[in-house]
């Protein structure tokens, strides 16, 4: 009876008005609300870190042109899940860093429930300049998950000492002088070795003539006559071994008389023998010849020997 009461336009304004409120309603009663059922639990992510094994830090010495690799091995207890490193996080004195690289270790003696994974990271630096360097504060990160969580291990410091290059080039001109060197040195060696030497137009006797000649002048400056009578002797053995083939060293003046009656007089055997006996008594007997004697046995040899020139 009331809604009859309405004109039927008011209800109609009524109408519409209703459906507005409840559809309203409903919309602002889901926000206010909310479904428990469909809203899913959050699940942590589990932070994986790796361990220091060891790190085979470089040499301390370096060249210029070198690259200096620093080697660090890590182990993961179990391999993380979309797991990426950072770029290293370290302070550089007169270094540049050059590049990094992993590597994973295989192990074929690792029990099957262990998980671990070993990795093997290389970072290569270049020296700026002569002179000493450093590595400090270096840390590695691990970015995992959606980014959120971090893993990290510190490095130790490193100190190292970079020297020029300039003894390094030095060395192939240190080289190439003495292959030069050596070079001139066989050739004069091997030229001379092929060099004939010069024939001398002297007899034997004239030859042994001249050198009992400069004996005699050394006379002047020789005040020890026994040294000059053992000069002498030798001088006379040579020429005897050339011209009898007697080794005054091994054989004796017996077989020196032998070989020289094959070519020559009992007189001039005689003399040798004289000579001989002559110069021996006064090395061993202790008397010593004045210098006039030494002159006169020089002389006699000398005669010895100019008579066999031409013979």
């Amino acid at each position: 009876m009331f809604i009859s009461l309405i004109p039927p336009r008011k209800c109609l304004w009524i109408f519409f008005a209703f459906c507005m409120l409840m559809t309203s309603t409903n919309i602002f009663g889901q926000d206010e609300s909310p479904d428990l059922n469909s809203q899913t639990p959050a699940v942590s992510e589990k932070i994986v870190s790796p361990v220091l094994e060891s790190a085979d830090r470089p040499s301390n010495v370096y060249r210029l042109s070198d690259i200096i690799t620093y080697q660090i091995k890590i182990k993961w207890p179990e391999l993380p899940e979309h797991a990426r490193m950072s770029s290293p996080k370290m302070t550089l004195q007169n270094l540049e860093l050059i590049g990094v690289s992993e590597e994973t270790v295989s192990n074929p003696n690792k029990e099957i429930n262990d998980s671990s994974i070993e990795q093997i990271l290389t970072l290569r630096f270049k020296a700026l300049k002569p002179g000493p360097a450093e590595i400090n504060s270096l840390i590695l990160e691990w970015v995992q998950g959606e980014g959120a969580s971090v893993s990290s291990i510190r490095a130790p410091s490193v100190k190292l000492t970079v020297k020029s290059d300039k003894i390094v080039w030095m060395w192939p001109l240190f080289l190439g002088i003495i292959l030069i060197v050596c070079a001139a040195f066989v050739f004069y060696f091997f030229k001379k070795k092929k060099t004939p030497a010069p024939v001398s137009n002297l007899s034997l006797e004239e030859s042994y003539l001249n050198e009992l000649n400069q004996t005699l002048s050394s006379l002047e400056f020789n005040s020890n006559h026994k040294t000059f009578l053992n000069e002498l002797e030798k001088i006379f053995g040579h020429y005897l071994d050339q011209k009898l083939s007697w080794n005054r060293n091994q054989e004796d003046y017996n077989a020196l008389q032998k070989k020289a009656e094959k070519k020559w007089d009992r007189r001039e055997i005689q003399e040798i023998k004289t000579l001989f006996d002559q110069m021996e008594y006064c090395r061993f007997s202790g008397s010593e010849l004045n210098r006039q004697e030494l002159i006169s046995l020089v002389n006699t040899v000398k005669s010895f020997i100019e008579r066999k020139n031409g013979i």
